[in-house]
């Protein structure tokens, strides 16, 4: 039996199927009532920030980065007047201080902005703008920096590669297409930043039935390397019953580890410590960890391997029985 079978979980191009899901569904973050208030500001050399209590600053790190929102947290800020009970969230440029204050309020603060914060007229600078009408890239190799996008366009970038509102349009708006514009931009620029956000997309594959996401996101975090086997890494642990999304990170592991050999070793490692924990997960993730783990001819973890069949752990569908493997490994004794 082919180690690759014909019954894994294809991949196809297409629309996102069924009732769009949003992030604050998935997160959790819907609060009844304010939690508190929160003014934005504008520093000389910081540029845009926020005084946080330090109680929230963890919860708000992971929420605005699962919007698409990047930032960095700073503890003892006095000098951005925060006080010693505060920590600070600040932004790189790029980022509108509308995002900031529109996910705020979504996780129920009350935000005000300075006096010295000024909106920006529009959204996007024109060079992320234009994706949205750039329409359906389909198989086509675009030169994303012939475009005039670079690595100052990243935070923009980010924001548009997960706006969710982009899945509320048709087909035929051509802003629905600037969604696989945005994380095929982010790949060829090799954007650390975005791996965590991008992440943060896995779980619509199998909630939303999401191909294009099945389809184009995994690439895009094979190609930023190894800065998203991070996310990936703790996606397991965040989201062990997300069945296709914890395929697909398995099977982007993997890739890094054959694309980068300075990072096999520790992609074998990795994926073999998810394996020992093989009844924490559905069979099929654990057939795509064993998968992963012979793409990398991964010898050394027979022995994890072989306990995951021998439990009837593993979905035999992806890739015949523990014999398949051991050929497929180079072991015939």
């Amino acid at each position: 039996m082919a180690i690759r079978g014909a019954l894994k979980r294809p991949r196809r191009r297409g629309h996102p199927k069924g009732e769009i899901q949003t992030g604050m569904k998935k997160k959790g973050k819907i609060q009844l009532g304010i939690r508190g208030r929160i003014k934005l500001r504008q520093h000389a050399e910081q540029g845009l920030y926020a005084c946080v209590p330090q109680r929230f600053a963890a919860e708000l790190e992971d929420w605005l980065t699962f919007r698409g929102v990047l930032l960095r947290v700073s503890r003892g800020s006095q000098a951005l007047d925060c006080s010693k009970d505060e920590c600070a969230l600040i932004f790189p440029p790029g980022v509108h201080p509308a995002w900031v204050r529109d996910e705020l309020e979504l996780a129920s603060f009350d935000v005000r902005l300075g006096e010295d914060v000024t909106l920006p007229e529009s959204e996007y600078p024109p060079a992320v703008a234009q994706l949205l009408q750039l329409g359906d890239p389909g198989e086509a190799e675009i030169d994303y920096a012939a475009l005039g996008i670079a690595e100052k366009h990243v935070a923009a970038l980010v924001h548009l590669a997960v706006n969710e509102e982009l899945y509320a349009v048709p087909l035929t708006d051509r802003r629905f297409w600037a969604l696989p514009h945005a994380w095929r931009a982010l790949g060829q620029l090799r954007a650390a930043e975005a791996a965590k956000p991008l992440v943060g997309l896995l779980w619509r594959i199998g909630a939303c039935d999401d191909e294009w996401v099945a389809g184009e996101v995994p690439d895009t975090l094979a190609e930023i390397g190894e800065p998203s086997l991070a996310p990936l890494m703790a996606y397991f642990g965040e989201e062990p019953e997300d069945e296709y999304g914890l395929e697909v990170a398995a099977e982007v592991i993997g890739r890094i580890g054959r694309d980068k050999p300075a990072c096999r070793d520790f992609c074998v490692r990795v994926l073999t410590e998810r394996l020992l924990h093989f009844d924490a997960y559905a069979t099929s993730v654990n057939a795509s960890v064993i998968c992963a783990l012979v793409d990398l001819k991964a010898v050394e973890s027979l022995a994890v391997i072989e306990a995951a069949f021998a439990a009837r752990a593993v979905d035999l569908l992806w890739m015949g029985d523990v014999e398949d493997v051991r050929i497929a490994l180079g072991v015939t004794a």
